[in-house]
């Protein structure tokens, strides 16, 4: 499971996000979008935005992880999967803050 109460999410400068664990302070893994592309077998791996991520939040049901960033996306990630669900795009600056409603059904930014 990912977000235990042992664990904690971060984003970067560089639009990486870090999963923490809280007891030895030492980052445990980093969430990142897979994708095989055109023409090439083989899983890529992309970092999660394209900039600084300015605002992660955990679904108070820990089905969701919402992140926003420098390069204007907002992406929700399916949870314990660590998987990229959708990309939300047409803000027209960063997104400075993302929120799920307490139901997981709406997502604010």
């Amino acid at each position: 499971e990912i977000i235990s109460n042992d664990e904690a999410v971060t984003g970067t400068r560089k639009g990486e996000l870090i999963v923490w664990n809280l007891l030895t302070a030492q980052p445990s893994r980093q969430i990142s979008i897979n994708a095989t592309l055109e023409g090439d077998a083989s899983m890529t791996t992309f970092p999660p935005h394209d900039g600084m991520i300015h605002s992660v939040c955990l679904s108070e049901d820990h089905r969701f992880l919402v992140t926003g960033s420098q390069d204007r996306r907002v992406r929700v990630w399916t949870m314990p999967d660590e998987r990229l669900l959708h990309t939300l795009e047409g803000h027209a600056d960063d997104v400075l803050s993302v929120v799920v409603s307490s139901d997981s059904e709406m997502v604010v930014s």
